[in-house]
């Protein structure tokens, strides 16, 4: 079998006729298979005077430049051992060509460079010479009369201030409206049809101080281990629960739990509520303090601590006098809370029980007056009693109590410009000293 012919044989190599487009490399391999399965050319090729040639790769420099010199033209012994080795017409093809060939050019020009008569060259359109692969065929498109074929959804979450928003999208780039997230709708679903309209309602709720009985659904409502529990322990009757906590429950009750709070506490059950919507209820005290019973009622504590959170930012110093009348009462969560804040608190944020060196006293000690201050504004019978006799006051001992009471006592009767009768005193019991609030017979 007679050797290929190769480009670098040719008579003519580094004539006019032979160009390089573009430069080759040996890393290239010689054929390209696409995902369809087609063999396309590389890009990196080399064009002579008999077509396209995959095999040598080879050229004086890996970066062409017009002043380089051509390789030196071969012997006569070499051209005669390749024209022994071509087949014959090819032989005659080339013996025509030396015959007409032109002189030796002492540099390479690109093709777009080169005269016009190569565009006759029979091979010059093969469709084997393209420069580019091929792209692979498109994917074929849904049409409306197809039902087994849909275009697939490639979801893109965004962030919105309610959740995540789900932006599904297309495989060809359309993107769908965008809307509520699934959550956010199942949520709303469940608010609006479940609780507000009360369809396919199992369970009818009855909470104390409230004369109202609420149709809502035992699946839901068992977010609430109180309400779980009496759930556990209630039979069903015509398929459904009845649930009396005025009679059953053995927690004690509020004086603050009213139908609104109620409502709102039942119905984070179905759609929770959010920060923002803690913050708006700022605006309403005695609200928000009252949903605050009612979820610590039913023990729903993811509620309570987003509430107590939001409480401890909100109250300060210049604050709390705002928020000391909805904290009367003398029971409930809200009322806990105030009094732990108006007695570990603050005292601690304020330092007001600091002892001066002598021969300085208390009573020049700002915080401890700013302290003072507000205890005077607490409401009586309740959060007054319970702020000065707490044992979680940071006093040094019952006579620096005692001193801070009177000092309260002395400032009410500045802020209210008279005298209710109420006083401070110290109590002796069994060794122990104590110091009371005292209210007039």
């Amino acid at each position: 079998m007679p050797k290929p012919f190769m480009a670098r044989d040719s008579p003519h190599y580094g004539n006019t006729t032979d160009y390089y487009y573009p430069p080759a490399a040996a890393t290239v391999p010689p054929f390209i298979t696409s995902g369809s399965g087609m063999v396309t050319m590389p890009t990196t090729m080399m064009i002579n005077q008999f077509g396209p040639s995959m095999q040598g790769y080879y050229h004086p420099h890996p970066h062409p430049h017009p002043h380089h010199p051509p390789p030196p033209p071969p012997s006569q012994q070499q051209q005669q051992q390749q024209q022994q080795q071509l087949p014959h017409h090819l032989a005659q093809q080339q013996q025509q060509q030396q015959q007409q060939s032109l002189p030796h050019t002492n540099h390479l020009q690109h093709p777009h460079h080169l005269p016009q008569h190569h565009r006759h060259h029979p091979q010059a359109h093969h469709p084997i010479a393209s420069m580019t692969p091929p792209l692979p065929p498109l994917p074929p498109q849904p049409t409306a009369s197809s039902s087994s074929t849909l275009p697939l959804m490639t979801p893109t979450a965004t962030t919105t201030t309610g959740g995540s928003t789900t932006t599904p999208t297309t495989s060809t780039g359309v993107s769908t409206p965008t809307g509520p997230s699934m959550d956010q709708e199942y949520c709303d679903f469940l608010y609006h049809v479940g609780f507000l309209q009360g369809q396919m309602a199992d369970t009818y709720l009855t909470l104390p101080g409230i004369q109202k009985t609420y149709s809502v659904h035992a699946l839901i409502v068992a977010r609430s281990p109180t309400l779980q529990r009496h759930l556990n322990n209630t039979k069903k009757k015509n398929n459904k629960y009845y649930l009396d906590l005025t009679t059953t429950t053995t927690e004690p009750t509020t004086t603050f739990m009213t139908e609104e709070a109620v409502h709102a506490v039942l119905g984070h059950l179905y759609r929770p509520m959010t920060h923002p919507d803690i913050m708006y209820l700022f605006a309403r005290p005695r609200v928000l303090l009252s949903i605050l019973d009612v979820a610590d009622f039913l023990d729903i504590q993811p509620l309570t601590s987003m509430i107590y959170e939001a409480l401890s930012h909100e109250w300060t110093l210049e604050t709390i006098l705002f928020w000391l009348p909805y904290l009367s009462g003398g029971g409930g969560a809200a009322f806990d809370y105030g009094v732990h804040y108006l007695t570990h608190t603050l005292p601690q944020q304020l330092d007001a029980f600091y002892q001066p060196p002598p021969p300085m006293m208390n009573e020049n000690n700002n915080n401890y007056m700013d302290l003072a201050h507000v205890y005077a504004h607490l409401p009586p019978h309740g959060l007054l009693e319970r702020c000065i006799e707490a044992d979680a006051l940071p006093v040094r001992d019952p006579m620096q109590r005692f001193e801070f009471a009177k000092q309260v006592m002395a400032l009410r009767k500045q802020w209210m410009d008279g005298d209710d009768g109420i006083s401070v005193a110290l109590r002796f019991n069994q060794g122990e000293v104590s110091v009371r609030v005292i209210h007039p017979s």
